[in-house]
């Protein structure tokens, strides 16, 4: 054969061994990649390309590449037995990169040979490329490639001789398809080419003024020339020869490459066809019929009119070397790949060992273009009846003279596919059944005599039954939401709850959000309950969603939150006992509490919470014995429950204050210092705490406290207090504790930590944000039920799960507050975390002591730092004594943090620990770099538990950015600023505690906050600041305080709040008024260039410092100043003040113009500057002039300003625009920004003094922007 004649001219001087082992090389890959040799009947040889093979010069195909080991490229064996030979030149400089590469599965389970060769005009020796040996006519031909995604694909097939620009057929230039001799304007364009599939261009030179061009079997206009013979050429795939200007090599990806030396134009459709099946071309739009090598029909338009999208098939036709046992279509969007066999083998089309059994074989398929969608249609799933949603797409086979075997289809969707898939098969593309199901891959094998020779098939996918995904019980409201839309039939059936039916009539669609349904319970059925077991029964039920599919059983318990935190933890149910003062409990923050006597009607008193829920009713009087009822209202929530209690004063004082919950966290017990028991009884009694069978005694100390620390082995369960008096009356209460488990509430908020804000959508992120910050209030919250921590956790992680990558921004940088550990209470500590004990110091008064409180310095895996603080018995005792012994009566305890790194910091002070300092008079202050928080003893009174601080600092800018967006939509912001323009300063904080509303003072430094240099605006600044407050329930409020200057100069606001939540200091806006200092002329004009006299400055001055002329004659104190002249007396006001000042000879020279100089003096004596000699003038002209250090001194200050020449003119006159500049920067005013139009006809709206000038002239109202900036007001 040639081809061996080939391999043993290119390879003669390899070593023997070398040879041999390629030469099998080749020859094995032929025997398994060529379709032709598979299953080819000896009878029916490879003619060629669609059985065409007169005037066949060249035939390339991709499987016919000559490979050494590992695929690498050495040549390419033409098709054409006898023909022309190709060798494979590389690059001058051997460059391997530019050699071609062989890929199995490039185009259509076919392989593929891709060139990159350079893009430059003089690229010919540069290029790895396949030189023909000997010359050839080239008339009609035909390739399938694939363009580069941007730039031209070059010189497909070029030529070695130097023709001008170079010969070249079927390539790609300026943008389109393009063939030519190479001689100037004898090339023409067609196309142009779709840069996401390969193509099949076709050119066929049928006469020098007749040449026709396809695209994918379409005809195709040629551009430019089309005048030009058959090019007679020694072929070139890859690159051709020409001047230095001539076409750039080639950068494409090529499966085919088909050349004739006549005109082929009756022939063209059977080579098309070939090609179209092989490589999952569509021809002519689905417009034209696919002929075999013998010139049979094998898909037909006109059978398959409005199915002629994405033509796909399988198909043996041996005259062509043809057995194509895989294809998927190239065109976009294509969805179906057919195999031959029970898969779809991912790796080739020669790796599929299946054959189809006879010659001119063929099974095609084509779609009808619908939508990649599906829509509910009127099949069911069998077995479990669910609906069917059906694809928009149709698709119809075609069989020719095919002999049924198994095929395999599979479903190709961008995403991977979700939920259960099924074949659907019809004989009239109409009515639809179901075939077999879809495996995990989306496969389907069948008998292809399921399609007889015009049968359809689709796909469809399982529409499961609406989902429960949640339930909500308020009051009697359940509303229980599915996953997705439900069938408004009625009335529903199926239902019941605890066990009891529920009226059909009871129970309605929601009619806002057709995913919920609304079921009305029986309230007197729910008076004891906090929640309820809602269970429906399929088969007695009718509820389905609006696809048909019916819902499944399901039970679920569900729970009334609202009523659920509604609790009474004393006095206990059945108390008897000698007075009640007071009932505590539990509810939903910001509940409206309202207790009732039996009769109904509210009882008078007082009510406290703290930041929990814990709330505290202290009636006007005394409470009776008797039922009460506590209703709590938030909202459209309402819940109510009741307690009975006696009240028998001969009993013994007890209560239990302490835990003031019924819940605690487990961790908590084992902790230490220990969760203490505890509360009041008759002073010196005798209190008998009974605990799992197991009795204990304490006494109550002088003042009538009792305390008892739970056993670190404690597991929760009903404990009893008793004491009992000498009259043997005995007190007993009861106190039931559960303990519940933030274990898993932990780990979510752990993992969620780490999420940065910048790499989410705002809106998911903003879902997510709400719940981590929910989820850390439950986590700090000692006395969350487990309900409560289920809830949270479970809520955090479905808004983890559902955050959306941001793909608009590449996914940033940096990003949110990744948040805190949650109180006191620690996170998991995983490997990656590391600690280290640090000590923060203790001031006592204003003097640092030698007292040290232990930090324990946490640094977590995602580099946050924290810190947590536990101030000891023994260190509160120790404070304490030092305070008194100074007679101070504050301990403040200052947090290291030089580097600004903490994130957070975690503060717990046990009972015992700030009893020891409020009973000797020591108020607590804690102290870090971004605030101040102090706990002053009175606000402790009462207070019978640890208490706890959490202070985490938002450094974040874009949660910074978040709040100012915020603060600015709050209308109580607004109202506060009125016209003044809201702006974030310093650093947010947020502050958590479980103090209550027990009022703490909190001092925030305004931190990087450049303040105004002048005086007055700085303190007009200054009074403008307040603290927006954002409180957990979701409230927002603005605090005013007051400012002080802090330890280190900074300064600071400082005010006292009851409430809890993020405190943010807010600027409201300077709003200030100047009064005009200086007027125009009666025309009208202001005359900026004219020049201002002595007297006029000194009048400007005067009224800058509050000088009024009241009319009365005036003696100036200058003998040329009468008392008479307009400006006596202002002259004598400045004269007085030391400001200005006349001549030796006692004259003041009141209407001389004054100099830039003189103007210099002026402002030195009013600011007082200091004057050095011995610095180094600016200005070039300043230099021995009598002011030269002065002028010198006011520039340093930033008065005065020189020219752009670098002078400063002191002897010049000055001007009146140049007057009010200086003035204006003398006294901290304007320019004023905001300005649209000038008050004078002379100065227009360019004129660069025009901001000074309205400043000086008009009376307004002004505001400061965040750079201090002066804007009028409107």
């Amino acid at each position: 054969m040639h081809i061996d004649k080939r391999i043993g001219k290119k390879w003669i001087k390899k070593p023997f061994a070398v040879m041999m082992s390629l030469s099998l090389l080749a020859g094995s890959f032929a025997a398994t990649a060529s379709p032709s040799t598979v299953s080819a009947d000896p009878s029916n040889p490879v003619v060629g390309p669609g059985g065409v093979s007169d005037n066949l010069t060249v035939w390339l195909k991709a499987e016919d590449a000559i490979l050494e080991q590992d695929s690498k490229f050495t040549g390419w064996a033409n098709k054409v037995d006898g023909g022309l030979a190709f060798d494979l030149e590389m690059p001058t400089n051997n460059d391997e990169a530019k050699r071609p590469v062989y890929t199995e599965t490039g185009s259509n389970f076919n392989p593929t040979i891709k060139f990159n060769n350079p893009t430059a005009s003089n690229h010919y020796a540069a290029s790895a490329k396949l030189v023909g040996n000997t010359k050839i006519k080239v008339q009609s031909g035909y390739a399938v490639y694939k363009w580069p995604q941007s730039g031209n694909a070059g010189a497909l097939v070029g030529s070695t001789e130097t023709i001008n620009y170079g010969a070249q057929f079927l390539g790609g230039e300026s943008g389109a398809f393009s063939a030519g001799t190479g001689a100037n304007s004898a090339w023409g364009t067609f196309g142009p080419p779709v840069r996401t599939k390969f193509q099949l261009p076709a050119y066929d030179i049928i006469a020098i003024n007749d040449h026709v061009a396809q695209v994918d079997g379409k005809a195709a206009a040629i551009g430019r020339s089309k005048a030009y013979a058959p090019l007679n050429i020694t072929p070139v795939i890859g690159a051709t020869r020409g001047s230095t200007s001539n076409w750039i090599g080639l950068n494409a990806e090529v499966a085919e490459i088909i050349l004739f030396d006549a005109s082929t134009r009756d022939e063209a459709q059977r080579i098309e066809s070939y090609l179209a099946l092989k490589y999952g071309i569509t021809l002519n739009e689905g417009k034209t019929d696919y002929l075999a090598s013998d010139k049979s029909e094998f898909w037909t338009a006109l059978a398959n009119t409005g199915y002629g999208y994405r033509i796909t098939g399988i198909g043996r036709d041996d005259a062509s070397g043809l057995h194509q046992k895989q294809s998927k279509s190239q065109d976009a969007d294509a969805l179906v790949t057919i195999a031959l066999g029970n898969t779809v083998q991912n790796s080739s089309n020669a790796s599929n060992q299946e054959h189809i059994t006879s010659d001119l074989s063929f099974l095609l398929f084509s779609d009808d273009n619908g939508a990649n969608e599906y829509s509910n249609s009127s099949l069911k799933e069998p077995v479990t009846d669910y609906a069917l949603a059906q694809l928009g797409r149709k698709f119809r086979v075609e069989k020719t003279n095919w002999t049924d075997q198994d095929i395999t289809l599979k479903l190709n969707q961008s995403t991977p596919l979700t939920g259960k898939h099924y074949l659907l098969s019809s004989n009239d593309g109409t009515n639809f059944s179901v075939v077999r199901p879809l495996d995990a891959n989306g496969e389907a094998t069948v008998n292809s005599t399921l399609f007889n020779t015009a049968s359809y098939f689709t796909f469809a996918k399982v529409v499961a039954p609406p989902k429960l995904v949640d339930s909500k019980l308020e009051g009697n409201q359940l509303t229980l939401t599915f996953d997705q839309e439900l069938s408004t039939e009625n009335p529903f059936t199926g239902f019941t709850f605890d066990g009891g039916n529920i009226t059909p009539d009871s129970i309605l669609v929601d009619p806002t959000n057709p995913k919920k349904i609304i079921i009305m319970l029986p309230e007197e059925q729910l008076a004891d309950k906090n929640g309820v077991l809602i269970s429906y029964d399929k088969s007695s039920g009718n509820l389905k969603g609006i696809n048909d599919s019916a819902v499944d059983d399901f039970s679920e318990q569900t729970t009334d939150l609202f009523k659920e935190q509604l609790t009474i933890t004393a006095p206990g149910a059945g108390a008897v006992v000698p007075s009640v003062t007071s009932i505590t409990g539990t509810a939903e923050p910001g509940s409206a509490i309202v207790i009732k006597d039996a009769a109904g009607n509210p009882i008078a008193g007082e009510i406290k919470w703290d930041n929990y829920g814990n709330w505290t009713f202290s009636p006007a009087t005394p409470f009776d014995s008797g039922t009460y009822t506590v209703e709590a209202t938030k909202d459209n929530n309402k819940a109510s429950k009741k307690r009975a209690f006696t009240i028998d004063a001969s009993k013994p004082v007890l209560t239990i204050d302490h835990p003031i919950s019924n819940t605690l966290d487990k961790d908590l017990i084992s902790a230490q210092p220990p969760v203490l028991l505890s509360g009041n009884a008759e002073p010196g009694a005798t209190v008998v705490v009974t605990i799992d069978n197991n009795n204990v005694t304490v006494t109550a100390d002088g003042d009538g406290k009792w305390e008892y620390p739970l056993p670190s082995d404690f597991l929760g369960g009903i404990i009893t207090i008793s004491t009992t008096k000498e009259n043997a009356e005995t007190t007993t209460l009861e106190k039931t504790i559960s303990l519940v488990d933030k274990d898993l509430l932990k780990t979510e908020i752990a993992t969620s930590n780490g999420k940065q804000q910048s790499k989410y959508t705002a809106d998911t992120w903003t879902n997510f944000k709400n719940a981590l910050d929910h989820a850390k209030l439950v986590l700090q919250n000692p006395y969350a039920s487990q309900t409560q921590i289920d809830n949270a956790k479970k809520a955090l992680e479905e808004a983890r799960e559902a955050l959306v990558e941001d793909t608009s921004n590449g996914g940033g940088n940096g990003g949110g507050n990744n948040g805190g550990n949650g109180g006191y209470v620690h996170y998991p500590t995983t490997p990656a975390e590391s600690k280290e004990k640090l000590t923060a110091e203790v001031v006592i008064g204003d003097n640092a002591d030698s007292s040290k409180v232990e930090i324990e310095r946490t640094k977590h895996a995602d580099g946050r730092l924290t810190d947590e603080v536990i101030l000891t018995r023994e260190k509160a005792d120790e404070i304490a004594k030092k305070a008194a012994s100074k007679g101070e009566n504050t301990a403040r305890i200052v947090i290291p943090d030089a580097k600004d790194e903490v994130s957070e910091l975690n503060v717990r002070v046990p009972r015992q620990a700030w009893q020891a300092l409020k009973d000797s008079g020591v108020d607590l202050e804690i102290a870090t770099a971004n605030g101040l928080v102090q706990v002053p003893g009175s606000s402790l009174e009462g207070f019978n538990s640890d208490f706890y601080l959490r202070l985490v600092p938002v450094k974040d800018a874009n949660e910074r950015q978040a709040i100012e967006t915020r603060a600015k939509n709050e209308q109580a912001v607004k109202n506060a600023a009125g016209n003044g323009k809201i702006q974030v300063v310093g650093r947010p904080m947020t502050i958590e505690t479980n103090l209550g509303d027990r009022p703490l003072t909190i001092t925030l430094p305004l931190k990087d906050v450049q303040l105004p240099a002048g005086e007055d605006k700085r303190n007009a600044y200054l009074k403008r600041l307040a603290v927006f407050v954002e409180l957990p329930d979701g409230k927002k409020e603005v605090v005013f305080g007051e400012v002080v200057t802090l330890a280190n100069g900074e300064q600071g606001i400082r005010f006292n709040t009851d409430k809890f939540g993020t405190f943010t200091i807010v600027h409201l806006g300077t709003t200030g008024q100047h009064q005009a200092y200086i007027k125009g002329f009666p025309d009208g004009e202001f005359k900026p260039d004219s020049t201002v006299t002595r007297a006029q400055v000194a009048t400007m001055f005067a009224r800058n410092l509050g000088y009024v002329e009241d009319g009365q004659t005036v003696n100036s104190g200058y003998q040329d100043v009468s008392s008479s002249h307009y400006a006596a007396g202002a002259i004598a006001f400045v004269k007085e003040a030391g400001i200005m000042q006349g001549n030796e000879k006692g004259l003041f020279r009141a209407n001389d113009p004054i100099t830039r100089a003189e103007m210099s003096v002026v402002i030195a004596n009013y600011k007082k500057l200091a004057i050095d000699e011995s610095v180094e003038l600016t200005f070039n002209d300043t230099s021995g002039h009598w002011a030269q250090w002065i002028i010198e001194a006011a520039r340093q200050a930033g008065f005065v300003t020189g020219h752009q020449n670098g002078s400063f003119a002191p002897n010049l006159f000055l001007t009146r625009a140049e007057a009010v500049k200086m003035i204006n920067r003398t006294f901290d005013r304007g320019p004023l920004l905001g300005v649209t139009k000038s008050s004078f006809s002379d100065v227009g709206a360019g004129h660069w003094a025009l901001q000074d000038i309205e400043e000086a002239t008009i009376d307004h109202h002004y505001n400061v922007d965040e750079n201090h900036k002066e804007w009028l007001a409107e």
